[in-house]
């Protein structure tokens, strides 16, 4: 048996080597996740993050001591679930070291030219930042930011509703001599080439995720511009090109439900006809979920995965998947802007809120004053908790937390199942990586 990814040094110093008396009745650990390969069968643990490699010829119970130790085994009555969560807890409040603040959400507007009817955002007032109040935001940033490079998100609202205030926050930053990028959230219908390459140049935009749902006639339908005098869904192809031009990643986030599931199957053909070549371009699948209403439900979760699994599929075929992360032994403690104490939400009016999806409740402060509702930036760090958790093997992993919108109607089977696929595909990647290496090691 070889390890081919060791478990983190701060994990390891915190978890040790489980020890255990004789004659202890254990059982498989939940977080013990195991998928086959070429030589036999890759052993990963979510907890701990190391990968082993247990070869056709061997088998677990000729290695049970030392899985033991490794915690792939645990006593039948080791709560595992309070032990995952008290090291996150851990690790979370280690890695919270100093106040500088590295990562920002800032909403230039919460106004936005679509009409689609999923939005969460239904019934927000729509606010537009000032010229005044972007430069405050910059020297804000300046200031908390500690000298470090800042990641900032563009968010709304239709961020590019209001180009001026990002020009200013951003020519503030470059003044001051901050190092910095940043990507933006947009429908991209004002992403023209002029501003592609002047988003890459003055905003060091890397990246956007632009929402496609569906073919021509059913993304004009759902999007429902306003003050429309074009072909939206044409001009934000031709967008996309110019985004591309200009050196901008672009993830075009296929927003699916039962209404408009075989439809999305045709728009990955248009735009495997249009972008196949194209470096930078990417897609994912997002199934969406009753948060704002009016959803058109799968008759069960095992069609949504059925649908979700099979447009991946052609996604890949065009070359279009998003490149898989690479598995680390690292224990992500946080995935969530709104449990990071490094990380801001800054709305149109210099309000600070911690989840740029209820950006107009719950505000933590604002940049004005240094003042914080720390009892309001404790809540948001609760982790949700529900019953799929106690036999979930990615829980340690999870980032969600019970404020969510997203799981305010409890976790979903479709978003459990996608997850663990992600990481089954992490896990292989990983070993054709080793595996690589290893055979380039020998011929050297």
């Amino acid at each position: 048996m070889k390890i081919l990814i060791p478990v983190d040094s701060v994990v390891s110093r915190l978890c040790g080597t489980q020890k255990t008396t004789p004659g202890t009745e254990l059982r498989r650990s939940r977080f013990f996740v195991s998928v086959p390969c070429e030589e036999g069968t890759l052993l990963y643990h979510t907890l701990t993050g190391e990968l082993r490699l247990l070869t056709k010829n061997e088998t677990l119970e000729q290695h049970q001591t030392e899985l033991t130790a490794a915690w792939y085994y645990v006593p039948n009555n080791w709560d595992e679930v309070r032990y995952a969560r008290r090291l996150r807890s851990i690790l979370a409040a280690a890695s919270m070291h100093g106040k500088d603040k590295t990562a920002f959400v800032i909403l230039p507007t919460t106004d936005c030219n679509a009409r689609c009817y999923y939005c969460f955002e239904r019934g927000v007032k729509h606010l537009t930042m000032t010229a005044e109040t972007a430069k405050d935001v910059a020297e804000y940033i300046i200031c908390s930011c500690g000298g470090k490079r800042v990641s900032i998100h563009w968010f709304g609202g239709e961020p590019l509703y209001n180009k001026e205030a990002i020009d200013i926050i951003c020519a503030g930053l470059r003044e001051h001599e901050i190092d910095f990028s940043s990507r933006m959230t947009s429908n991209a219908y004002y992403l023209d080439a002029k501003t592609s390459l002047r988003a890459k140049k003055d905003w060091h935009l890397n990246q956007v995720q632009i929402t496609l749902d569906g073919t021509e006639k059913v993304y004009n339908r759902i999007k429902s511009y306003r003050n429309q005098d074009d072909n939206p869904f044409e001009r934000v192809l031709t967008n996309i090109g110019g985004a591309l031009d200009a050196g901008i990643r672009v993830i075009a986030r296929l927003n699916m439900d039962a209404g408009n599931a075989d439809d999305l199957f045709v728009l990955v053909d248009q735009l495997g006809s249009r972008f196949r070549d194209r470096a930078g371009f990417s897609a994912i699948v997002v199934i969406l979920r009753e948060v704002a209403g009016k959803i058109c439900r799968f008759p069960t979760e095992q069609d949504a995965i059925k649908h979700c699994t099979a447009l991946y599929k052609k996604i890949q075929e065009y070359g279009f998947s998003l490149e898989t992360p690479e598995l680390s032994g690292k224990l992500i403690v946080n995935k969530c802007i709104a449990d990071n104490d490094c990380a801001e939400v800054i709305l149109p009016d210099g309000s600070i809120a911690k989840c740029e999806h209820v950006n107009c409740a719950g505000t933590v402060g604002s940049i004005y004053s240094e003042k914080r509702d720390e009892k309001e930036i404790l809540a948001w760090k609760e982790p949700a908790h529900f019953s799929e958790c106690e036999e979930c093997a990615l829980l340690p992993r999870c980032g969600i937390l019970k404020r969510c919108e997203w799981v305010k109607n409890g976790c979903a089977a479709t978003t459990r199942i996608m997850s663990m696929r992600s990481l089954e595909k992490q896990i292989q990647q990983s070993y054709n990586k080793w595996k690589s290496e290893s055979e380039k090691a020998l011929l050297s």
